[in-house]
């Protein structure tokens, strides 16, 4: 979980606002525990955070921040307890909640309103998370998200990465890049 965690940060950081290096803003905490694979509802969130918040000295972090080191105990402790937060619905449940939000004897939703319902009703996700799962759900050629399809990605464990994920650092063996030679010099007229 730790190198999860740790993953999922260096992907929350490269958005800013951080005032230190192992803070993470409170708003950030959402798409960290969905990182790791967990599906909060806002009570979890909320708990995880006033947990935090308990053991966090003022003098160590910035208001509305928390220590990296700390929130992932507090993430440990109230996932680790509760099994129902890993849980995955299965093919048949999304695609009645696909069903319930488009138009009846239609098997697709358009993406505008499933960003909508992802953002705006219950659990919401963010801007970033609603793109990403609809950019993975949503048919190339009709630009339509199938009830069917996308049910089946959903429910699997083998959601594929979204096309431009940009990697975080470059591994150890790997040199760094060098910029390329300046040109040749044109040929003398």
């Amino acid at each position: 979980m730790l190198e999860m965690l740790h993953k999922a940060f260096n992907l929350v950081a490269k958005k800013g606002g951080r005032k230190k290096p192992n803070e993470v803003d409170e708003r950030d905490v959402p798409v960290l525990v969905r990182a790791l694979g967990y599906n909060p509802t806002d009570q979890h969130i909320q708990r995880v955070v006033l947990r935090a918040r308990e053991d966090e000295d003022p003098k160590h972090c910035t208001r509305g921040h928390l220590d990296i080191n700390n929130l992932q105990k507090k993430i440990a402790e109230v996932f680790a307890t509760d099994p129902s937060l890993s849980y995955r619905h299965t093919e048949n449940e999304l695609i009645a909640c696909l069903r319930a939000l488009s138009p009846p004897s239609q098997d697709y939703i358009e993406p505008t309103d499933l960003y909508d319902a992802m953002t705006d009703h219950g659990v919401s996700f963010t801007h970033d998370e609603a793109e990403t799962m609809i950019r993975v759900g949503k048919d190339r050629d009709t630009q339509k998200v199938w009830h069917e399809d996308y049910a089946f990605v959903a429910a699997s464990d083998s959601i594929p990465k979204p096309p431009n994920i940009i990697a975080t650092e470059i591994p150890p063996e790997l040199p760094p890049m060098e910029a390329p030679p300046p040109p040749p010099p044109p040929p003398p007229a």
